[in-house]
């Protein structure tokens, strides 16, 4: 498969099923490299990790709700749950005041979705 066709396919792979768990072994899978070389592939082409690729995913989708469903910055915890978001490291203490100001830019209508996609 060539390189390119094989990020493509993994980065299909991540949006279809950004709100379950996934590994670089699933990536890998769908690619048909190692895990090593998958890994190494998708960081070179994308310029960044799956993980940081996923969790940049799962937060514009999270930001895309907030935005569409009007809610308050109290249901954002709901929201990112189902979108697996609050399994990374995202919502750590030192991360929590860039959330929140991203909520309240997004609930404004002020967000940049492809600057933050």
């Amino acid at each position: 498969m060539e390189q390119t066709q094989a990020v493509v396919k993994m980065q299909e792979f991540i949006k279809r099923h950004s709100d379950g768990e996934i590994t670089i072994r699933n990536l890998a899978d769908v690619c048909g490299y190692s895990p090593w070389h998958a890994y190494r592939l998708f960081a070179r082409l994308t310029g960044f990790s799956p993980a940081e690729y996923i969790r940049k995913l799962r937060l514009s989708e999270s930001a895309l709700r907030l935005r569409d469903a009007k809610v308050k910055a109290l249901d954002v915890a709901e929201i990112t749950k189902k979108t697996a978001v609050l399994r990374s490291p995202i919502l750590s203490s030192s991360n929590s005041s860039q959330l929140i100001t991203s909520i309240s830019v997004c609930q404004e209508g002020k967000w940049n979705f492809r600057k933050h996609s």
